[in-house]
Parts: structure tokens; C-alpha cells; sequence
């Protein structure tokens, strides 16, 4: 993020996409991941009580994906808004930023599971 906000410290709209994007690969990419490792483990596991049905990681999969817009939204936002209006170093923006968009996250799973009961 240092380097990005150093080479494009005038467009915060290209500091707030990059940054997004850059937070998508890795997040997704371990998501994936682990995932894939852990219904494997699950599929080979012997113990039948502990196997999660297709509905329930479809219900997983779709609160995640719920809150994930919440996060997309709040990252790319909080990332614009604090480098076009501050002077702060590409860390601290992107630190603050996660720290919010992770906030909003947990609150919008949470939210979403509790109310509509998926687990």
C-alpha cells in the first residue's frame, strides 16, 4: 500500500481500487484454500456427526458473501475518504481502513446469522 499511495498520492480513487483488489486476491485465495482442506477433511473424517450437509455450508457461504459487500463497500470507502482528506503514510490508511471494514464485517455476519437463523 506505501508504494501505491507513493506513486499515486494525487488519485485516491486508484489507491481505493488497488487496494480493494489487493485485499480480494489474498482473502479469497486463502478462503478457497482453507476451505477446499477443510471439506476435505471433513469428506475423509469416519465420524458421520460431525459432516455438515450442502445446506448448511450454502447458508455459510451465502452469509459471507452478504457480508462481504459490507466489507467491499467500507474498505473502498474508508480507504478513499481517509487518503483524499489526510496526509497519513499508505500504512496507516490501509491499517484503519481493514480495521474498519473488518468492524463492519463481523457486525454484518452476525447480524445476518442471528436473524435469519442459517446456523
Amino acid at each position: 500500500m506505501k508504494y501505491v499511495t507513493e506513486r499515486y498520492y494525487q488519485n485516491s480513487l486508484i489507491i481505493s481500487i488497488i487496494s480493494v483488489t489487493a485485499d480480494l486476491i489474498v482473502f479469497y485465495t486463502l478462503f478457497i484454500i482453507l476451505f477446499y482442506i477443510y471439506i476435505r477433511k471433513q469428506r475423509t473424517n469416519t465420524i458421520k456427526n460431525k459432516k455438515y450437509p450442502i445446506k448448511d455450508i450454502k447458508k455459510l457461504i451465502t452469509t459471507l458473501g452478504i457480508a462481504e459487500i459490507g466489507y467491499l463497500s467500507t474498505k473502498f470507502l474508508s480507504t478513499y475518504a481517509i487518503s483524499a482528506f489526510t496526509l497519513s503514510d499508505g500504512a496507516q490508511i490501509s491499517i484503519t481502513s481493514t480495521i474498519l471494514a473488518w468492524i463492519v464485517y463481523i457486525f454484518m455476519a452476525n447480524i445476518i446469522i442471528i436473524k435469519y437463523r442459517f446456523l
